[in-house]
């Protein structure tokens, strides 16, 4: 794959991104479809890779994901709300439970399908979380774990991805607003500094509701506007997912993360 011109600026971010794992990114890609739908791997593997140059390059220019023109992420501090950093936030209260990702940003979406969330908040705030979403038809669970930083609602937030091991990214709760049953919308926003000196973001939304109503999508863009964050979450639809499991975050998962600091 390297040594294809036209993709090589892709294997060398997604190097950046993964550790140095991105053949074993795409072929674990590969591998997965290939194995549902029963086509050539070859052809597969071009496709894909096309599709990740091309989430790439849209990146560069609306500010989603990847983007070459900006090196550095924001001060992640002011990307907090004034409710955030308030008193009356509370992270044991707020964050714990069931979520379901019903919008994104940024990042690489195909990893986002059909995505919920069991969340454990620790009195120290600390975030234990098992994600659960759809690679195509194939089932994916891994875990995170969010580690307080300085000042509330700024983490580092610690990833076991399939086939990927650990990746580490600082992640923001930019602003909570509320769906029109009244329940909380959580907007995270997580940034990095990949290889050659490009950013990558994310933004997550995650309601407790599967679907989310545009107009409470509205209150996230401008809440997004208002803290300075210029990138625009798309909805998804959880409408054909199937029905999910109970959570099932035990004392067992937590201790995985207990040496992460």
């Amino acid at each position: 794959l390297k040594s294809i011109p036209a993709f090589a600026n892709v294997t060398r971010i997604l190097d950046g991104v993964t550790g140095g794992k991105s053949e074993k990114f795409i072929q674990k890609l590969v591998e997965v479809y290939a194995e549902s739908k029963g086509d050539d791997k070859a052809a597969l593997y071009g496709d894909i890779v096309k599709k990740i140059g091309l989430g790439i390059a849209a990146g560069a220019v609306t500010g989603q994901g990847f983007n070459y023109f900006l090196n550095e992420c924001p001060d992640m501090h002011r990307a907090r709300s004034n409710y955030v950093k308030s008193r009356s936030f509370s992270p044991q209260n707020t964050l714990g439970g069931r979520w379901y990702l019903t919008g994104y940003g940024g990042g690489f979406r195909i990893l986002q399908h059909c995505q919920f969330v069991d969340r454990v908040v620790t009195s120290t705030s600390h975030i234990f979380e098992r994600v659960s979403g759809q690679l195509g038809p194939v089932p994916v669970v891994f875990h995170r774990r969010y580690l307080p930083r300085f000042g509330k609602g700024i983490y580092r937030r610690h990833a076991d991805y399939p086939a990927l091991g650990m990746a580490r990214m600082t992640t923001v709760i930019v602003d909570i607003v509320y769906d029109l049953k009244g329940y909380p919308v959580i907007i995270e926003y997580a940034c990095a500094v990949a290889a050659m000196s490009m950013r990558f973001q994310e933004i997550r939304v995650l309601s407790r509701d599967r679907n989310l109503d545009a107009s409470v999508m509205d209150k996230v863009h401008s809440s997004l506007r208002h803290q300075g964050i210029i990138s625009i979450p798309l909805m998804l639809d959880h409408s054909r997912c199937p029905v999910e499991r109970q959570a099932m975050m035990d004392q067992e998962t937590i201790s995985t993360f207990d040496n992460i600091t």
